[in-house]
């Protein structure tokens, strides 16, 4: 809307407040106008004169939350929001404002108990980032599991390596050792296949 036709709505709107200064619709239009433009001090003013006609107006509360929490007044919303869940904790848009505020106020469980409750109210309020911040997910760690031996191993043995000269790229000879090999073992050969083998065939 160019600044001229805005100036002459707001203008439009001050003079039927005059007519009707009790009016709360008219004065929330004139309110949401003034934030629109960043003149949320005027904003607040309206809505507090909203909330003199009917201190349970829950668009006006709701709405002044708004504004307060974006002035970053985050303890005077979560009051505001606070008085109008007293009577009414089935406004999901107050429960989901709620549930950011109190986020800002580093409450994060009971801000999650708030945007439960709006969801529960209200499916459609659902806010995948919100919940990120709500809910974060810490990794878990897994313990690490032995894996059975089994028979589909046996092509790479787990302990082939038992060896520790295998462990280090070497293998141990087998002696190359028989009777003639040693002096003394002909004689004693000889005796054994004597005394013990010849006996029984």
């Amino acid at each position: 809307m160019p600044p001229e036709n805005f100036e002459k709505t707001l203008e439009a709107l001050r003079q039927a407040l005059q007519f009707s200064p009790d009016n709360a619709p008219l004065l929330r239009h004139y309110a949401s106008l003034l934030e629109s433009a960043g003149r949320l001090d005027e904003a607040r003013e309206q809505l507090a004169i909203a909330l003199q006609v009917d201190a349970r107006d829950e668009a006006s509360l709701l709405q002044l939350a708004g504004i307060l929490q974006t002035q970053g007044r985050s303890e005077e919303a979560a009051a505001k929001l606070a008085e109008l869940l007293r009577f009414n904790d089935k406004n999901a848009d107050a429960q989901l404002l709620m549930a950011r505020v109190l986020l800002a106020l580093k409450r994060r469980d009971k801000a999650g108990k708030h945007y439960q409750m709006a969801a529960d109210i209200d499916p459609t309020l659902l806010d995948a980032e919100l919940e990120k911040e709500l809910f974060p997910q810490e990794e878990e760690e897994k313990p690490r599991v032995a894996r059975a031996y089994g028979p589909e191993d046996d092509e790479d043995d787990p302990f082939e390596d038992a060896n520790p000269l295998a462990q280090i790229g070497l293998e141990m000879e087998k002696p190359d050792l028989n009777f003639e090999g040693v002096g003394g073992m002909v004689a004693l050969k000889e005796d054994i296949s004597l005394n013990i083998i010849y006996p029984f065939q």
